[in-house]
Parts: C-alpha cells; structure tokens; sequence
C-alpha cells in the first residue's frame, strides 16, 4: 500500500461515523461473547483480519476457526502468510482444518467446509460464529442479512464499508496478505476480495482470480 492511499485511510479512521461503527461492532461482539460459545471464522482476509482483532481484544483466549483451501487452490507461500498473521493477532485457541483435494474427497468445497464447521460444533460445544460478512459486497448479502444475529451466527460488521475496514487495518497497524497490494492496484482496494483470488467456486464474482496465482506457485 502507497503512502497517499495509506494517509487517506489513516484520515478516515478519525471520522466520527467509522468510530461509532467500530464502538457498536464491539458492543454487538461483547454480546455474543457473554451470551453464546463464539469461535471467529478467520479467512486471512481483510474483513475476518478486523474481525478477529476487534474480538481478540475483548477476548484473548476465543476460538478462532481457519479453512485452508489446500495445496490445489491456495498457494502455500500465502496460506503461510495467513497464519503468519493470524499468530501476529495474538490468537491462542486455534482450529485449522484443510479442504482435502481431488481424490482424498468427492465432496465439494462447500460440503467440505460446512461439515468441518457442525463437526466443529459438535467437538468444541460452539453454538455461534463469528463472522466477517458486509452487506456492501453484493445486493444478494444486503437482501439476505438483516440482522446482526441470525441463523445462529453474528455479523458484527454487516455495516462497514470497504474504506471502514481498511482504515481500521491501517490505524491499527495490521497485518493482512501482500497479494491486497498486488490486487488492489488493479482492481481497487474496495474490490479485493482474498476468498475469490484462488477458489474457483467464486469465478463468476471476479474476473480477475486467479491473475497471480502462477507467480505464487
């Protein structure tokens, strides 16, 4: 990130509307805490970057969750990175789980995924997750969440933007994966979205995944 777009990130972060929305995600956060077994599910991207540190500060020792794509999909120098980051958070109670690749497993990604999350459940005794979801990344998100609490998961930042999130990430001298720069100069830093680059469930949602995979391999 470029010391101009940087400064303009740190200057937003001294808005009064981003504060308000940093002190009620804290405050929708604290719930879930004192009143459900939260873990926070940890992409490595920007949004679940703020999310675990904003839930890491009110609880050092909460389960954070972390699917890795695996060696076919996600290039191991940033799923290094990743959890590199993640150790940088000061998370302590961590839970990875790997996506098994062809021939290890027939079922998709998604089946993948959201067996691991109700084994998890079942293992852990969670019964709600923490997660990084905002209303502002497609129509689709703005129709189907509503609310903070629903389906048994939190969305303590449904309402924050992009610059939101980056200026928190600024301000708070956070780490995130190098491939945003990369990314972000093309798409724009409101565009990049870590879950798409390397997983082709998410093709359709930009035609840009995948742009840099080779220079990873």
């Amino acid at each position: 990130m470029n010391k101009y777009t940087k400064k303009g990130f740190l200057l937003h972060s001294r808005r009064k509307e981003y504060k308000l929305k940093v002190k009620k995600s804290l405050g929708i956060i604290e719930t879930a805490l004192d009143n459900y077994n939260c873990y926070v599910s940890f992409s490595g991207g920007k949004d679940s970057t703020v999310l675990t540190h904003l839930c890491l500060s009110l609880n050092k020792s909460v389960p954070v969750w972390h699917w890795d794509y695996g060696d076919d999909l996600m290039p191991r120098p940033i799923e290094s990175e990743v959890i590199s980051n993640l150790e940088s958070l000061g998370a302590i109670n961590v839970v990875v789980d790997k996506r098994h690749g062809d021939g290890e497993d027939t079922s998709s990604g998604y089946e993948q995924f959201f067996g691991r999350i109700n084994e998890n459940k079942k293992c852990y005794g969670w019964n709600m997750g923490l997660i990084g979801v905002r209303r502002e990344e497609s129509n689709r998100r703005k129709h189907k969440y509503k609310n903070y609490f629903q389906d048994g998961d939190c969305y303590p930042l449904l309402d924050w933007s992009s610059d939101d999130v980056w200026a928190y990430i600024v301000s708070n001298d956070l780490p995130y994966p190098v491939v945003y720069d990369y990314y972000s100069e093309v798409l724009g830093w409101d565009k990049s979205r870590f879950v798409t680059f390397f997983d082709p469930e998410f093709d359709s949602l930009n035609i840009w995944d995948g742009l840099f995979v080779e220079f990873y391999r």
